[in-house]
């Protein structure tokens, strides 16, 4: 019976251990000293190895093996203890619309979440997500529209979804600290944006304006509830703002759900 328990904690133990082993590093974000994850003086952190040890805090950097071949950066949303949802800290995706056929946010983002989903289709190493807009709570309540005033559900019929990754709510933008006024989102909401190739980011949603090129935001899943031409966006100056469905000038970042 000995044997038997035991040999059952080992086994557990191996495959959390390799479970974990997607999770190459982690830092404490640091919008000074550890801005990118890249930096010698970022400092790791052991926040996620298990539940036991707590969860790791907004804005932590993961540096996270998303299938056998690729690695990649992000950042924490939220974590409950045994997942975390994390934002990649760049665009995934770029120069694509929320919705291209109207100026109509009636029907959801089914423009660019498709396009994300594509793109990550072959990260392995992340949970599948099924969703319904309106209805799954991703943070603190379920809602598709909001405007400065606050947020509903309802406002559009995007049917339920499976992917390995989505965009980012704005529950979890408001979370993290994001409204609609200048400079309100953390740093690392809007790096790689504004001026990316500072931080060793390639500009590919390329806008250029008094001399310098950058990234102009990416969407959110959130449509704009007052008027139905716009949807919410988080821009290169740090908060959210809205713009027309059909723009092409932003693109999505992944947020994505693994286990710790």
């Amino acid at each position: 019976m000995n044997k038997i328990f035991a040999a059952k904690l080992r086994i557990e133990a191996e495959q959390k251990t390799e479970e974990t082993n997607n999770i190459k590093v982690a830092y404490t974000y640091n919008p000074t000293s550890c801005v990118t994850g890249e930096e010698e003086t970022c400092v790791e952190t052991s926040c996620y190895e298990n539940s036991s040890v707590g969860s790791c805090p907004a804005g932590t950097i993961i540096k996270y093996a998303v299938n056998d071949t690729e690695e990649k950066y992000f950042h924490v949303l939220h974590d409950d203890g045994e997942t975390m949802t994390l934002q990649q800290r760049e665009n995934t995706v770029y120069n694509t619309a929320w919705y291209s056929s109207s100026d109509d946010n009636s029907k959801g983002p089914l423009t660019i979440l498709p396009v994300l989903e594509n793109a990550t289709s072959g990260w392995t190493n992340v949970n599948n997500q099924t969703y319904t807009m309106g209805t799954t709570t991703f943070k603190t309540n379920a809602y598709t529209g909001c405007t400065e005033s606050g947020c509903t559900t309802n406002t559009y019929t995007l049917g339920q979804r499976t992917g390995k990754a989505r965009m980012i709510t704005m529950q979890e933008a408001t979370a993290v600290g994001c409204t609609t006024s200048n400079l309100s989102c953390p740093n690392f909401m809007n790096n790689y944006l504004l001026d990316s190739t500072s931080n060793g980011g390639t500009v590919n949603d390329t806008h250029t304006e008094n001399g310098a090129t950058y990234n102009d935001g990416y969407w959110t899943m959130n449509a704009y509830s007052s008027l139905a031409r716009y949807a919410l966006r988080v821009n290169y100056y740090g908060y959210v703002a809205i713009d027309n469905t059909t723009n092409t000038r932003y693109g999505a970042r992944a947020v994505v759900v693994v286990s710790k």
